[in-house]
C-alpha cells in the first residue's frame, strides 16, 4: 500500500529559502515558486522541469 503525503508549495518554499544564502539562489526560487503558482491559477498541471523552465528562463531566470 502506498501513501502520499500532501504538502503545501508554500511551506516547500520556506524550506528552501531558509537554507538559501546566496541572493542569486533566493531570487530564483522564488521566481519558480511565483511560475507555479501562477500556471495553476490559470489552471495549468503541467509543471514539468521544461514547461517551468521556459518560463523561468523568459524572466531572467537559470536557463532551461
Amino acid at each position: 500500500m502506498s501513501s502520499t503525503a500532501t504538502i503545501h508549495p508554500d511551506l516547500v518554499l520556506s524550506a528552501l529559502l531558509g537554507t538559501a544564502t546566496h541572493p542569486t539562489k533566493l531570487r530564483n526560487l522564488e521566481l519558480f515558486h511565483q511560475i507555479c503558482k501562477e500556471r495553476e491559477t490559470l489552471g495549468s498541471n503541467d509543471f514539468s522541469l521544461r514547461s517551468i523552465g521556459e518560463f523561468v528562463e523568459a524572466r531572467g531566470g537559470p536557463k532551461v
